[in-house]
């Protein structure tokens, strides 16, 4: 039988590149100061909220580069994510992003960094392609995040994306994560509130 949920992922990330590809440069410091001012507005005001995840934007993803000076100028501990091929994992240290790691994407370097326990990270900001507004989320089919916020994480995980990237639907699997915010330059977004409003749910995707 025909994996038709692997059929839609692949044509629905084919059609968020083409659109993320259209963006210019300039449009996507924009995206990424708006959504820094948001996130910053929404969640640093929660006393709970002290080491926060933050991933190195590559490519057409929107630029964490204001969110990150932001985060860093409130002495809030920010931590970034190395990639695991072996295990198809992330482990989070608290140095910069200096070093080339998979995909070219910046990693901060372990020699020089101290690794931190994924149970002390209070948010972890997360990438995509596309995002449901129930929280679904449409990745590049490494399976990184999925398989380490699968694992016992307390962590808020918030999806941090372009406006044009919220779909009506994701196609989730079993094992696929999903949000509990999102964060895009129009605001900040509690997937259960929108659930709640709609009347939707997690299990209805």
């Amino acid at each position: 039988m025909a994996d038709k949920s692997g059929e839609s992922k692949h044509a629905l990330r084919k059609e968020l590149k083409a659109i993320l590809g259209q963006i210019s440069h300039k449009e996507r410091e924009r995206a990424g100061n708006l959504a820094a001012m948001h996130f910053v507005e929404t969640f640093l005001s929660l006393e709970k909220i002290q080491t926060i995840a933050l991933f190195s934007s590559f490519g057409h993803e929107i630029s964490t580069v204001p969110l990150a000076k932001k985060l860093e100028s409130r002495a809030v501990q920010v931590v970034y994510p190395k990639i695991s091929s072996a295990t198809k994992t992330l482990s989070f240290f608290d140095g910069k992003p200096s070093v080339p790691g998979h995909y070219g994407i910046e990693e901060p370097d372990a020699r020089s960094s101290a690794q931190v326990d994924i149970n002390d990270i209070d948010a972890f900001v997360v990438p995509g392609l596309g995002f449901s507004k129930a929280g679904g989320r449409l990745g590049k089919g490494g399976g990184y995040y999925d398989t380490t916020l699968s694992e016992s994480c307390d962590g808020l995980k918030i999806g941090y994306c372009f406006d044009d990237q919220i779909q009506d639907n994701i196609p989730m699997t079993s094992i696929d994560v999903f949000m509990d915010w999102l964060v895009t330059p129009k605001g900040a977004f509690d997937v259960q509130s929108v659930e709640a409003s709609t009347g939707g749910c997690h299990d209805g995707q």
